[in-house]
């Protein structure tokens, strides 16, 4: 299942669509916005989203940033919706552990390019 959930969660992060997850052995939902697929120094597969509702494990309130290992992942969705990358909220996209492992990425507003006007 997870081939199938990695290309959903690549089309959410090329689109820039939000996503619910299932995660682990949990039936509550994540509402999640894909920012990064990568593949860390132990050779796990990581989602790094900006969650803004559904179950949380830890105290964190939400919106906040979080980890997910694909493997663990036992569903996803994209919903209509779509976001603007998470700069202010921290998002940096010249992160070091993106570097080496590098799956998906959303884009920036620096590196969107600009459309061609009329003339």
């Amino acid at each position: 299942m997870a081939p199938q959930i990695l290309k959903q969660l690549m089309q959410a992060i090329q689109e820039r669509r939000v996503a619910v997850i299932r995660y682990g052995d949990q039936h509550r939902i994540r509402v999640v916005e894909p920012h990064v697929i990568y593949g860390n120094r132990e050779g796990a597969v990581i989602v790094e989203c900006y969650q803004t509702g559904g179950h949380v494990q830890d105290e964190r309130p939400l919106p906040s940033w979080k980890l997910f290992r694909l493997m663990k992942i036992r569903s996803a969705a994209l919903l209509n919706t779509c976001f603007e990358t998470r700069l202010a909220a921290g998002f940096d996209p010249r992160r070091q552990e993106y570097l080496k492992g590098l799956i998906a990425m959303v884009d920036t507003p620096a590196s969107r390019t600009p459309e061609p006007g009329p003339f």
